[in-house]
């Protein structure tokens, strides 16, 4: 259901149905963005974003729960997510937060662009 709802406001989306999955996926594709269940199997949502943090840090990652707890989404913010969200949510809150999170990531690589172009002239 996200991945039809994503093409359809045409975002390329990828399904991964365990962590590990979506840990191979990732090392095959320079994903923008990953939506992660804080429950999956094989290893937590938590768990993939700290691999994400440490392995893949230009991956963008909402987390998405099930159990509504604040303390959840604080300690996901904490690990590095951009955002989260409580299920049962509606899709034109998950399309606003992937939209917010896309635009804030290609504004850093400009700003990180500039740096280094800015670094190279010896601008510093």
């Amino acid at each position: 259901m996200l991945q039809r709802s994503l093409k359809q406001k045409k975002h390329q989306a990828d399904i991964a149905t365990t962590g590990l999955q979506a840990i191979q996926l990732a090392a095959r594709y320079p994903y923008d963005l990953a939506l992660l269940d804080i429950r999956m199997p094989e290893i937590t949502g938590l768990e993939l974003l700290d691999y994400f943090q440490r392995n893949q840090k230009k991956i963008f990652v909402i987390m998405m729960t099930a159990f509504s707890s604040f303390s959840i989404g604080i300690e996901s913010l904490k690990r590095g997510a951009y955002d989260y969200l409580e299920k049962p949510f509606k899709m034109n809150e998950l399309h606003q937060k992937v939209m917010e999170a896309l635009q804030r990531k290609h504004r850093y690589i400009r700003e990180q662009q500039a740096e280094n172009d800015a670094t190279l002239r010896g601008e510093e």
